[in-house]
């Protein structure tokens, strides 16, 4: 037998070998949301590795064994994890941590939100009702970050006064914390200099209106943004 048809015969021998184990994988190993949110990317992963399976078996011949990490998109990668985070926020909405009577939010510490360095404790109290009064104007939040806050909060233990963070998948929690400042409720510490301020004492900056995003930004006594968030984005 010439060998370039016997190198053929390996090459389809190991195509369908590859094929059958990355089809097993998306059966019985991806979920629901990678399908919703990543199919083209399901398909397109299939159809390069059973066709170059033989690079992938140089380069990392465990993959083709067990293929879980070329389904995976990493953090700080080129696409973004939507399955993951749609994943992540029913999983919170379905079993939320623990809540207590008082909530602590860093938004330095979270989200990425660089260069705030306020750390806030609201009532818990007081966040269900803006909350509720919140989606009481836009309904359609509901099944969105805003509706899963509030069901945690609803099933909080009010005996406990050890404050909780708010799970770090809750982004537009941010927003939240500036509707509870402007209405005065909570306090606040800055994480450089050390200021404990009442809400209502503290001081919000605006610049006037500009192209691109205008931010409104709550500040300590010495200056410290403690919280700045984008209201509004000219084009």
């Amino acid at each position: 037998m010439p060998i370039l048809v016997l190198l053929l015969y390996i090459y389809c021998a190991g195509a369908v070998l590859s094929a059958l184990r990355l089809l097993w994988h998306m059966y019985f190993k991806l979920d629901r949301y990678d399908w919703q949110y990543d199919k083209p990317d399901i398909w397109m992963t299939f159809g390069i590795t059973s066709l170059l399976w033989p690079l992938l078996a140089v380069a990392s011949p465990g993959d083709l064994l067990e293929p879980s990490s070329l389904f995976k998109k990493e953090i700080g990668g080129i696409g973004i994890d939507f399955a993951g985070r749609m994943r992540e926020l029913d999983q919170l909405r379905n079993n939320p941590p623990h809540c207590s009577s008082v909530i602590r939010y860093r938004p330095a510490a979270g989200g990425g939100h660089e260069g705030m360095h306020g750390e806030f404790l609201f009532s818990a109290a007081d966040v269900e009702t803006i909350l509720t009064e919140f989606l009481q104007e836009h309904p359609n939040l509901a099944d969105d970050h805003e509706g899963g806050i509030l069901n945690w909060l609803s099933q909080r233990d009010a005996s406990i006064t050890m404050p909780v963070d708010p799970p770090m998948a809750w982004s537009r929690f941010l927003y939240v914390a500036d509707a509870l400042l402007q209405h005065g409720m909570g306090e606040s510490r800055c994480l450089q200099c050390g200021e404990v301020t009442k809400a209502d004492r503290l001081t919000s900056i605006g610049k006037p209106l500009h192209l691109g995003a205008n931010f409104r930004r709550w500040q300590c006594s010495e200056g410290h943004a403690l919280l700045s968030i984008e209201t509004v984005h000219l084009m």
